[in-house]
C-alpha cells in the first residue's frame, strides 16, 4: 500500500505533465492535494487532485449518498482520514469518490450507510 509521501508524488507528477513544471515535489504542494497537511495521515483529496486522477482514468469507485438516511457529520471525515488507507474524496453536498474497491464494495453492502461501513473496517 502506498503512503501519503507517495501518493502526492504520484498526483504531483500527473499535475507536472498536464502543466509542465518542474520535477522535484515542492514542499508547499500539499496544500494544492489534501484536506489533511499531516504528512503521514488524512488522505482526503482536493477537488484539483481528485479530477487529475478522474483525467487520468485511475479506478474510481463513485457513491451518492443518501444523507436525509444517512446524516453526514465532521466525526466522520475525523474517522474517514484515521481508518481509510486510500485517498478518497467528499464533495461537501453527497457524494464520495473511493479509490479502494474493498471500502467501496462494503459501502454498497451497508446500503451506503458510510458511518457503519466506518464501524466495520475500524
Amino acid at each position: 500500500m502506498k503512503s501519503k509521501s507517495e501518493w502526492t508524488r504520484e498526483i504531483y507528477l500527473l499535475y507536472n505533465i498536464s502543466n509542465d513544471v518542474e520535477e522535484s515535489v515542492p514542499a508547499n504542494i500539499r496544500i494544492m492535494l489534501w484536506y489533511n497537511l499531516n504528512e503521514t495521515r488524512g488522505l482526503r483529496l482536493t477537488t484539483i487532485a481528485n479530477e487529475l486522477l478522474k483525467i487520468n482514468k485511475y479506478k474510481l469507485y463513485e457513491h451518492r449518498l443518501d444523507i436525509k438516511k444517512y446524516p453526514f457529520s465532521s466525526g466522520i471525515l475525523v474517522t474517514m482520514d484515521r481508518i481509510l488507507k486510500m485517498p478518497w474524496y467528499w464533495d461537501n453536498k453527497s457524494n464520495l469518490t473511493l479509490l479502494d474497491g474493498e471500502v467501496s464494495s462494503m459501502l454498497t453492502l451497508c446500503d451506503g450507510n458510510l458511518e457503519q461501513t466506518l464501524k466495520t473496517l475500524g
